[in-house]
C-alpha cells in the first residue's frame, strides 16, 4: 500500500512509515531523546531526500515554537 507523497516526488509504503514512527515512539520515549535522530536514517532508507526531511522538521518546530508562544500569552 504504497502513497505518493507529491511534494517530495516519492512513493513510500504507509505501512512502513506508521511501523517505523511507532518504533521510534517508544525507543526516544525509553531513552527520553527526541527521535529525530532515529527517523532520519530510516527515512533516508524509505527513499525520501534528505531535503524534504529538514523541510519536514523545520515545519514541525516552527508550530512547536508558536504552540509554546500561544500558551504563554
Amino acid at each position: 500500500m504504497d502513497v505518493f507523497l507529491p511534494i517530495a516526488e516519492v512513493s513510500v509504503n504507509i505501512i512502513a512509515i506508521l511501523s517505523l514512527s511507532g518504533v521510534v515512539g517508544i525507543l526516544s520515549g525509553l531513552f527520553g531523546v527526541g527521535g529525530g535522530f532515529l527517523m532520519t536514517p530510516f527515512l533516508i532508507f524509505l527513499g525520501v531526500p534528505q531535503l524534504m526531511q529538514l523541510q519536514m522538521k523545520l515545519i514541525i518546530f516552527w508550530q512547536h515554537q508558536y504552540q509554546d508562544q500561544q500558551l504563554i500569552i
